[in-house]
C-alpha cells in the first residue's frame, strides 16, 4: 500500500545520511555531484544503492508481514527483492545516464 512505501521512503530519508557518511571516499564528495555509477564508480554505486535498497525492503516487507513467525522467510524475500531491484537500477543506470567525460 502507498503509506507503507511512504513509510519505508521516509526512513531511508533519515539513513541516507549516515550511509553517505559510511561510503564516502577519503577525499570526499565534489559539491552538487549526483549520486550516478559513473560520478562515483561501479564498487561505490553499488555499495551505496544497495544499502539504501535492502534497507527499504526491509523495513517495507517486515511492515507488511507485521510478525516475526516468518521472520526467515521474510528475510529471504527481502535479500532476493534487494538483489533484482539493484540489478534493475545498475541497467537502468547504463541506459538511461552518460558517462561524466562524454556529453
Amino acid at each position: 500500500t502507498p503509506g507503507m512505501h511512504a513509510a519505508a521512503c521516509l526512513f531511508l530519508a533519515f539513513c541516507r545520511p549516515f550511509v553517505l557518511r559510511l561510503t564516502a571516499p577519503r577525499e570526499g564528495y565534489e559539491n552538487n555531484t549526483l549520486p550516478t555509477l559513473f560520478n562515483q564508480g561501479l564498487r561505490w554505486f553499488i555499495t551505496y544503492a544497495g544499502i539504501l535498497v535492502f534497507l527499504h525492503h526491509l523495513l517495507l516487507f517486515y511492515v507488511e508481514v507485521f510478525r516475526l513467525s516468518e521472520f526467515f522467510s521474510t528475510l529471504l524475500r527481502v535479500i532476493l527483492s534487494t538483489l533484482l531491484t539493484l540489478s534493475i537500477i545498475v541497467l537502468t543506470q547504463y541506459l538511461f545516464y552518460k558517462p561524466s567525460g562524454r556529453k
